[in-house]
C-alpha cells in the first residue's frame, strides 16, 4: 500500500503517515488535521509503520544536533536527570486511531540505553490520564520502542468484555484520553555517556477501525487450540506435529542455560554463609541486606511465579458467543473433562484449552507427565517459588517445591470489620481451619492473608452504615471533641447535635482528613493485630507475609508493619525500588508478590498493567525489574504474575494478557524464558556481590 494516509499526530506543525519509510516531505496543515481514512489490512495491523514529521523537542541536560534523518542526542552519564518531552506546536494530538506509539532509536553509546516514556493527557500523573512505556536498547542496536495507549473500558457487542480486542484497542480502568494528548515525555538513563539518535520517523500500530457489522465478519478469532487466529508467530501450533517440534525447541533452550550455583535442598545459596537453622523458613538481616533463611540455614531469595501448576487458563465459552470459536470440541467426547459447567442465573460454559492441549501433547497420562514437567521447568528456569495461589497438585505431589499459599479472612473485595465483638475469635477460627494443612510444612515459605484489600476505600468503611466500625469511630470522635461545637469548629461543619452526625450518610466525605487518618490507622492496626495473633496461634513456625497490598495510604502500610513478618506488595511498575517509599524505614523485608510485563506482540491482545512492544523487550524489562530488586537491600523476592498466559477470550473480568512463561499450548515463550532463566541462575551472585546493576541485558 503506497498511498499516504493523513492523521492528526503532528509533533510540531506537520505530520503524515505512510505505509513505508522514506517520505520526509511536508504535507498541508489541512491534511494533518484529518483522521486515518484508509483501512489497513486486518492481518497487518500489529506491525509498526513509519511516518515523517518535524519536531522541536524540549530536553534537559543533553545536547541535541541535527543529523540528516535524525536528532543526535548526547549527555553525560552523571547528569542528575536527562530527558524531556515532545509536544505539539499547538493544541493536542489526537491518537484515537492508534493503539501503540513508537519512536525509532539507535544507541551509539557503550551501555544499554534505558528510555522511559509516558503519553500525557491533561493533568497527567502516573496512572492518571497517562500511558507509560519503556525501551531498553543495547549498544549498536536500532529499534522501535513505544507506548501502548490504554482506553476507557467498553464492551464490544461482537467481542464481549475483553481488555484487548482483535481490532487493536486496549482497555484499562486507568486510561488516557487518547484524543487529547498533550505530550510524550522521556526519561533517559545509561551507565556511560548518553549517545543516541532519535529518528525523525514517528512509528505507530493502528487500530483496525471497523463497524460492529464488519467486526462480526472477523469471527471466529480463536482457533481449535485456544490461540488467536489472525496472527502468525514463531512456535504457533497449527497441527498435532507442532507440539513435538515445540518440545524439541524447549529442550534446546534449557541445554544452553547459564550454569547455576550449588543450591541447598530448598533452593538456598549453598555456597554462601550458613546461618542458624530452625527447620522452617525465617527472615534475617545479614550484612545490611534482608534475606529469607531456609530451613537448613542457607540464605534464600524468592524468585517466583504465581499460579504455578496445571490448573489451566479456562476460557468463558458462553454459547451465546459460540461464534468466537473456530472449533469447540464435542462436549461428550474425549475433551468432555475440560468443560466446566456453571449455573448462576444463566447457563455458562467454561472450556479449559490449556488442559485440552496437555492431553493433545502428552496423551492419556497428561496429568502425570505435565505435572512432572512443571517441576522440571521450575528447576531449569530457576523459578524457586510457587508464588500466590499454587495449584493443589503442586502442593500434594511427591516432589516438593517452595510455595506461598494465600488464605482469606476478609469478604471478597471488602475489608473485614475488626471492631466486631467477635472479630478476634472469628479471624482465629478461620485461620486455624485454613492454615492447618501448611502449619508444619518446611517447604512453606510463608502465607499471604487476603489479597489487594480496598484500603483506599477505608475512610468509607470505618463509617459504614450499621457497622461496629462506625460505632467505634463515633465514640472516638465524641471522646476527642467532647462537644459538637468543638467538632464543628475543627471540621468547618454545622451539625446541630451528635445525632445529626451519627445519622450523616456522607460522614466519610465530611470528616476532617486528620481524623480519617487516625481512624483508618486504628482500623488497620486492629485488623493486622488480630490476623497476626490468629496466624501465630495456628501456625507458629510459618511467616506471615502480609496482605499483598496493591494500593494503600502510607499510614496503613505503617500500621501493618509491627504485625507482619514480611511486607508484601503487588507492584506494577517497570522497576520496584523507586516506588516503595511507604514501605521504607519500617525495619521489615519486602516481597513483590505480583508484577508482570505483557507482550503486546504475537498472540497477545490485552495490554497488561505494564507492557512491552515485543518479547525481546518483555525479557529485558523482566531482567531489569528483578535485577533492580536484587540490588535493593530490603527486597527479598519477586513473583511474576503468572505461570501461564491468560486466555485470549479472557477471564471473568476481561483480562486477556500475554504475561506468562508458557502459552495456552504449553509452549515456553522462548526469548522471554531465556531472560528469566539467565537472571534466575545468577541471582545469588548478583544479590551478594553487588555486581553492576546495568549488566542485566546480556
Amino acid at each position: 500500500m503506497n498511498s499516504r494516509i493523513p492523521l492528526t499526530l503532528a509533533l510540531t506543525a506537520i505530520l503524515s503517515f505512510t505505509a513505508g519509510a522514506g517520505h520526509n516531505e511536508p504535507v498541508a496543515k489541512e491534511q494533518a488535521k484529518t483522521h486515518i481514512s484508509e483501512k489497513k489490512a486486518y492481518f497487518d495491523m500489529d506491525r509498526f509503520e513509519s511516518s515523517s514529521f518535524v519536531y522541536a523537542p524540549q530536553f534537559n541536560n543533553v545536547e541535541i544536533k541535527d543529523a540528516d534523518d535524525s536528532l543526535l542526542i548526547t549527555g553525560k552519564a552523571k547528569a542528575k536527570w536527562k530527558g524531556g518531552k515532545l509536544v505539539p506546536p499547538s493544541g493536542n494530538w489526537n491518537l484515537e486511531p492508534v493503539h501503540t506509539l513508537g519512536v525509532l532509536v539507535e544507541n551509539l553509546g557503550k551501555s544499554p540505553l534505558i528510555i522511559n516514556m509516558r503519553l500525557n493527557g491533561k493533568d497527567a500523573e502516573d496512572w492518571v490520564n497517562s500511558s507509560a512505556g519503556k525501551g531498553i536498547v543495547e549498544p549498536g542496536e536500532k529499534l522501535v520502542v513505544g507506548v501502548c495507549l490504554m482506553r476507557e473500558p467498553a464492551k464490544s457487542p461482537v467481542y464481549g468484555k475483553l481488555n484487548g480486542l482483535p481490532d487493536g484497542r486496549k482497555f484499562h480502568w486507568l486510561f488516557v484520553d487518547s484524543a487529547n494528548i498533550e505530550s510524550l515525555s522521556f526519561a533517559i538513563d545509561s551507565k556511560t555517556d548518553v549517545n543516541f539518535k532519535l529518528h525523525k520517523n514517528f512509528y505507530i500500530k493502528r487500530i483496525y477501525q471497523e463497524t460492529d457489522e464488519e467486526a462480526s465478519k472477523r469471527v471466529p478469532f480463536i482457533d481449535q487450540y485456544g490461540q488467536y487466529m489472525h496472527r502468525d508467530w514463531r512456535g504457533k501450533v497449527k497441527s498435532q506435529e507442532d507440539f513435538a517440534q515445540n518440545a524439541v525447541m524447549e529442550n534446546k533452550l534449557y541445554a544452553n542455560a547459564p550454569t547455576e550455583v550449588e543450591l541447598s535442598t530448598y533452593g538456598g545459596w549453598k555456597d554462601g554463609p550458613k546461618l542458624k537453622s530452625t527447620g522452617f523458613f525465617r527472615v534475617e538481616k545479614y550484612q545490611d541486606k534482608w534475606w529469607f533463611v531456609d530451613p537448613e540455614g542457607y540464605l534464600f531469595w524468592s524468585h517466583g511465579a504465581c499460579d504455578v501448576g496445571i490448573g489451566g487458563a479456562p476460557s468463558p465459552a458462553d454459547w451465546k458467543n459460540e461464534k468466537k470459536y473456530a472449533a469447540l470440541p464435542d462436549a461428550d467426547g474425549e475433551f468432555a473433562p475440560f468443560y466446566i459447567w456453571y449455573k448462576n442465573g444463566k447457563h455458562t460454559t467454561i472450556f479449559d484449552y490449556y488442559k485440552a492441549n496437555l492431553l493433545r501433547k502428552y496423551g492419556t497420562e497428561w496429568n502425570k507427565r505435565a505435572l512432572e514437567k512443571v517441576f522440571y521447568r521450575m528447576d531449569k528456569i530457576a523459578i524457586n517459588t510457587a508464588g500466590g495461589w499454587p495449584r493443589k497438585e503442586i502442593l500434594t505431589h511427591e516432589k516438593r517445591c517452595v510455595y506461598t499459599p494465600t488464605v482469606y479472612v476478609s469478604p471478597a473485595h471488602n475489608l473485614f470489620d475488626p471492631f466486631k465483638a467477635s472479630a478476634a475469635a472469628d479471624i482465629a477460627e478461620t485461620l486455624q481451619k485454613q492454615l492447618e494443612r501448611f502449619a508444619y510444612d518446611p517447604w512453606c515459605l510463608g502465607v499471604f492473608v487476603d489479597n489487594e484489600l480496598p484500603w483506599p476505600k477505608a475512610a468509607k468503611k470505618i463509617v459504614a452504615e450499621g457497622s461496629a466500625a462506625r460505632a467505634a469511630s463515633i465514640k472516638w470522635l465524641k471522646e476527642k471533641y467532647n462537644e459538637i461545637g468543638e467538632l464543628n469548629k475543627a471540621w468547618s461543619s454545622d451539625y446541630q447535635n451528635w445525632v445529626a452526625l451519627e445519622t450523616d450518610e456522607k460522614l466519610d466525605k465530611h470528616m476532617l482528613a486528620a481524623d480519617s487518618v487516625v481512624l483508618t490507622t486504628k482500623y488497620a492496626e486492629l485488623y493486622y493485630r488480630f490476623v497476626s495473633e490468629g496466624f501465630k496461634k495456628a501456625a507458629p513456625n510459618l511467616l506471615y507475609l502480609g496482605s499483598r497490598i496493591n494500593a494503600a495510604p502510607n499510614h496503613v502500610i505503617k500500621a501493618s508493619a509491627p504485625y507482619v513478618d514480611v511486607l508484601s506488595t503487588n507492584l506494577y511498575k517497570y522497576v520496584p525500588s523507586p516506588h516503595l517509599g511507604g514501605y521504607r524505614g519500617l525495619d521489615k523485608p519486602i516481597i513483590i508478590s505480583e508484577f508482570h510485563i505483557a507482550n503486546l506482540n504475537e498472540g497477545g491482545l490485552g495490554p497488561g498493567l505494564i507492557s512491552a512492544v515485543d518479547e525481546v523487550q518483555q525479557g529485558r524489562q523482566y531482567k531489569a525489574f528483578v535485577t533492580d530488586a536484587l540490588h535493593d537491600k530490603d527486597i527479598i523476592g519477586t513473583h511474576l504474575f503468572q505461570w501461564i498466559d491468560q486466555s485470549v477470550n479472557g477471564r471473568g473480568d476481561g483480562e486477556n494478557y500475554h504475561i506468562g512463561l508458557f502459552d495456552i499450548t504449553d509452549r515456553p515463550h522462548q526469548t522471554f524464558v531465556k531472560h528469566v532463566m539467565s537472571v534466575g541462575r545468577k541471582m545469588y551472585e548478583i544479590r551478594n556481590s553487588g555486581n553492576d546493576p546495568w549488566n542485566y541485558t546480556k
